[in-house]
């Protein structure tokens, strides 16, 4: 489900237009990378890594060096799920490790829902997405 990007801005009279459209910029931009992320996480988490991009293909029609299908001959791991769009290996992490990737990506997904943002009143500035993702990364290096 895609959620419109706004948000509640404040800033004082006193602030220049240079200064406000570079922090509202970098809010928008802020938000648009958290999400893109979010959506990366998602697809780690059910599809596994990326491969190479002279390797990406859907791996039903894989071939190798000389053009050969190599389907069969490509070992697959318990948590194996075909990535449809062909980018990814499929070869998903482990069901605790990618229920913690998918826990992270919704609390991501919180830290930019703009419309609990705008009914709770909450103004955002670039150190509200900064303070919030640092706290996560550490809170993920303190629990590993």
């Amino acid at each position: 489900m895609l959620i419109p990007i706004q948000f509640l801005y404040e800033t004082s009279v006193d602030s220049t237009v240079d200064n406000t459209v570079a922090e509202l910029v970098e809010i928008w931009n802020l938000q648009i990378l958290i999400r893109r992320l979010c959506d990366s996480l998602e697809e780690l988490a059910k599809y596994g890594p990326s491969k190479r991009p002279d390797k990406q293909c859907i791996d039903t029609y894989q071939t190798d060096d000389h053009g050969n299908l190599n389907n069969d001959k490509v070992p697959k791991g318990p948590y194996y799920c075909m990535d449809p769009t062909g980018r990814r290996t499929g070869e998903a992490p482990e069901p605790k490790l990618a229920e913690v990737l998918l826990k992270q990506v919704n609390d991501a997904r919180e830290l930019t829902n703009s419309k609990q943002h705008v009914a709770r009143g909450i103004k955002i500035t670039p150190k509200y997405f900064k303070v919030r993702c640092v706290i996560s990364a550490t809170f993920l290096d303190e629990g590993s």
